[in-house]
């Protein structure tokens, strides 16, 4: 009896390792190839198949929606980008100006992931509010670890760290680099829409949908990956991408600790302001 039991555990939990590892590189994949392959023709083949997959799997139907949502979004995207930013520099907006309102976009992949959301008759969002900065988050392994500071200690230290670790290879790279009043206020510009907007996509709408689909250890990996791979259309290389996705397993591990999105916005906050302030942005 208690043999047969562990049995149907094993194969519960390989069923369950499949369904997740499965959803994982069609979400994963979804996001990477559109970027890989941009073409509109591709994005409405992979979007009508993962449509046409529901009535095949229809267990699926929520990550094939969510994958939906984003092509849709990244199609938004990439449709109204280039002449956006190309018709501002002909008005003479300077580069960073340019950089920054082309981020307001981003609310294409909001618009898409509501529909999905709607589709399902869901809520959109688990995470909308502003989340407690009391609650501890376990250091390495989120939920696990040897040290538990609570959420505001581990974004202060991140915080510090992020700014020292900046400053030190803008430095060592560029000695002349200056820190000019302008440079600092398009940097927190450009943080103050881009950390919101990508944080209520990610860590709001997706997070979200995958926590519902697969529990919050597989879904916090699910998300992690997909927004590693993300950044490539920013020109980040595969292997950054990889980067990204590890710094998005915290990301996510601060969304579910503290059960909001406040806190991982400050942290992505911090994250985009120095990388506009190092050129890694607009250059």
């Amino acid at each position: 009896m208690r043999h047969s039991l562990l049995l149907r555990i094993a194969e519960l939990k390989g069923k369950l390792f499949f369904r997740d590892l499965s959803i994982c590189l069609l979400f994963a994949g979804s996001v990477l190839s559109v970027q890989m392959y941009p073409s509109y023709l591709y994005m409405m083949i992979l979007a009508c198949s993962l449509i046409g997959s529901i009535f095949i799997f229809p267990n699926y139907k929520t990550t094939a929606l969510t994958c939906c949502a984003f092509i849709g979004g990244f199609a938004v995207f990439k449709l109204l980008e280039q002449p956006l930013m190309v018709w501002m520099l002909e008005q003479d907006f300077p580069l960073e100006i340019a950089v920054i309102l082309g981020r307001v976009l981003v609310c294409s992949y909001i618009v898409f992931l509501f529909l999905a959301a709607s589709f399902e008759h869901k809520k959109p969002m688990h995470y909308w509010r502003i989340g407690n900065f009391r609650e501890r988050i376990a250091f390495p392994w989120i939920w696990k670890g040897f040290d538990h500071p609570p959420i505001w200690l581990f974004i202060t230290i991140f915080s510090l760290i992020t700014s020292v670790m900046f400053i030190v290879t803008m430095f060592a790279i560029k000695p002349d680099s200056t820190l000019t009043i302008q440079l600092v206020m398009y940097s927190l510009l450009f943080a103050c829409i881009n950390a919101p907007l990508e944080e209520i996509v990610w860590r709001g709408f997706i997070l979200s949908r995958f926590v519902d689909t697969m529990g919050t250890v597989s879904a916090l990996i699910v998300t992690s990956v997909g927004f590693g791979f993300y950044h490539y259309a920013l020109g980040i290389p595969l292997i950054g991408c990889i980067g990204f996705a590890i710094g998005s397993i915290y990301m996510a591990g601060l969304t579910l600790r503290s059960n909001g999105l406040l806190p991982v916005i400050i942290f992505h906050f911090v994250l985009n302001f120095w990388m506009f302030m190092s050129g890694a942005i607009t250059h």
